[in-house]
C-alpha cells in the first residue's frame, strides 16, 4: 500500500540532505513531497541532491518562495494521491519499518484514522545536523482512544505532544490544514492540526520505534509571554477556538455552549502547563519548591554524580532493556530498537 511523506522545508537544505540521504540509505519506496520556499542558494543545494537521488527516492519537488509552512503543506497535501500520509520536519527522521507496521495496522483497523510508534528526542554536543550524540531521551506520543472527541482532544492538549508525525488516512491529514489562513506560526501550523487530528478520531501507538526529533538552536522557538502578546495571537485564537468548537459539535453532537466550554477548558490547562514550563526556563523556580529544584539541577552537573546517574541508567536497561530509550540502550544490539536507531545515528554522525 503506498503512503506519502510531506516535507515542508525553508533554508534548512543541510538538514534535508541529511534526511534525503537517510531515506536512501534504508531503501525508502514511498513517496516524498517537498515544499521548499528557500533562498536560491538553498534551492540549488537541494536540487542537486535530489538529481544525484533520483535513482534511488521517489520525490516530488515544488518551489514556493511565498507560502509558509501552513499553506505549503496544503499545497503539498492536495496532490496526495495515496491512500497514506505522513507530515516531517525536515530536520526529523521516521523509521520505514514503523510506517509499515502503521499501514498495516490501519488496513485492518477502520475505525482508526492514525498510527504511530514510540518517539525519540534526541540532541548534539554541537550545533547544526551533524555531530555527536549529547542526549537522547523518549518522546511520549499516547494512543487517542476515548470515547468521544471532546475527551480526546482534552487529553491532547492538556498534556500536548505534536501527533502529526503519525501515519494518517490522507482525506483526514488532509482535512487538519484546511485552514490555512491563520497568522499565528503555532496555532497555524501546529496547535490547529494537531487538535483536530484528535477531534476526527482514533490513533493507535505501536510497539515499534518510529519518530526521532532534534531538537537545536535552529529551532528558535518564541518565548510563551512573548507569544500570547504579540499581535497576532488572538485574532489567530478565534480562528483556532471556532474552528474546533464546530468541529466539536458535529462528532460529539453538542450545542455550541458546550463545545465553547472544552475548548476553553483545553486550552487553559494547555497554557497553565506551557506559561509554568517557559517562566521557569526563564527565570528559574521561586520559593522553597524553587530552591529544592535549583539544588537537583546544580547537582545533575557535579562530574562523579553525572556518572553515577549514567551508571544507574545502564544498570536499569539491563533489567528492562525494552523500555528505555536512552543512547547507551538504543547502542545496545539486545535493544528491539537498535536495527532501526542505527541508520539515524549513522545519518547524524556522518560527518564526523
Amino acid at each position: 500500500m503506498m503512503y506519502t511523506i510531506i516535507i515542508p522545508t525553508k533554508n534548512r537544505s543541510d538538514f534535508l540532505i541529511r534526511l534525503l540521504n537517510y531515506f536512501a540509505d534504508t531503501n525508502f519506496k514511498h513517496w516524498i513531497h517537498i515544499g521548499d520556499s528557500s533562498n536560491e542558494l538553498h534551492v540549488k543545494r537541494l536540487k542537486e541532491i535530489i538529481e544525484k537521488l533520483e535513482d534511488k527516492l521517489n520525490i516530488i519537488y515544488h518551489e514556493y518562495p511565498v507560502l509558509n509552512v501552513s499553506k505549503c503543506t496544503k499545497q503539498l497535501l492536495q496532490e496526495v494521491s495515496t491512500p497514506y500520509a505522513s507530515l516531517l520536519a525536515d530536520d526529523d527522521f521516521l523509521v520505514p519499518k514503523s510506517l509499515e507496521s502503521c499501514i498495516d495496522f490501519l488496513e485492518l483497523n477502520p475505525a482508526y484514522i492514525a498510527c504511530h510508534g514510540i518517539g525519540a528526542v534526541f540532541r548534539l554536543r554541537q550545533s547544526g545536523p551533524y555531530g555527536q550524540f549529547d542526549n537522547i531521551w523518549e518522546y511520549l506520543l499516547p494512543s487517542r482512544e476515548e470515547e468521544t472527541a471532546s475527551k480526546r482532544f482534552l487529553n491532547h492538549l492538556s498534556n500536548y505532544s505534536n501527533n502529526l508525525f503519525s501515519v494518517y488516512r490522507t482525506p483526514i491529514l488532509k482535512r487538519t490544514f484546511e485552514n490555512d489562513a491563520i497568522p499565528d506560526r503555532s496555532l497555524g501550523n501546529d496547535l490547529l492540526p494537531s487538535c483536530l487530528a484528535a477531534i476526527l478520531g482514533n490513533s493507535k501507538k505501536l510497539d515499534c520505534f518510529h519518530i526521532i526529533h532534534q531538537t537545536h538552536k535552529q529551532q528558535q522557538p518564541i518565548e510563551h509571554y512573548d507569544w500570547i502578546t504579540s499581535h497576532n495571537w488572538f485574532p489567530s485564537y478565534q480562528i483556532f477556538y471556532n474552528t474546533l468548537s464546530e468541529e466539536l459539535m458535529k462528532q460529539d453532537g453538542i450545542t455550541i455552549g458546550e463545545a465553547h466550554a472544552v475548548v476553553k477548558q483545553a486550552f487553559w490547562a494547555h497554557l497553565r502547563y506551557k506559561s509554568n514550563r517557559h517562566f521557569q526556563n526563564r527565570y528559574g523556580s521561586l520559593g522553597a519548591l524553587g530552591c529544592v529544584e535549583r539544588i537537583k539541577e546544580e547537582i545533575k552537573h557535579i562530574p562523579c554524580v553525572k556518572n553515577m546517574w549514567n551508571i544507574v541508567k545502564n544498570i536499569q536497561y539491563k533489567i528492562h532493556p525494552s523500555n528505555h530509550i536512552t543512547l547507551p540502550a538504543l547502542l545496545n544490539p539486545s535493544s528491539p530498537y537498535h536495527a532501526d536507531f542505527m541508520p539515524v545515528y549513522r545519518a547524524v554522525a556522518e560527518d564526523l
